[in-house]
């Protein structure tokens, strides 16, 4: 890139870009099912997801991207354990 003023002057600076790839899923996951009033725990494989680019992931759980998870359910994202007692 270069700047130049009305005297001609000039300062040029390269420089690089970077592309960040988004992570993927690695595995497959089966349905979870869980039955009313009986705890429930499952713990979620730490290569589910991976990153392209060899940079640490961090798993948040969800129902979609605008609604927590139900208040009976939690996700530990230190353990990839999703737990709770269904009500």
């Amino acid at each position: 890139m270069t700047a130049t003023d009305r005297q001609s002057a000039s300062f040029t600076q390269t420089f690089g870009i970077l592309v960040n790839s988004k992570p993927v899923i690695k595995e497959s996951m089966n349905t979870l099912f869980a039955t009313q009033g009986i705890p429930f725990a499952a713990k979620l494989s730490k290569t589910l997801f991976i990153d392209p680019d060899n940079q640490p992931i961090t798993i948040s759980a969800k129902v979609s991207p605008m609604s927590n998870l139900p208040s009976w359910l939690t996700f530990e994202p230190l353990t990839n354990i999703l737990s709770g007692t269904p009500k």
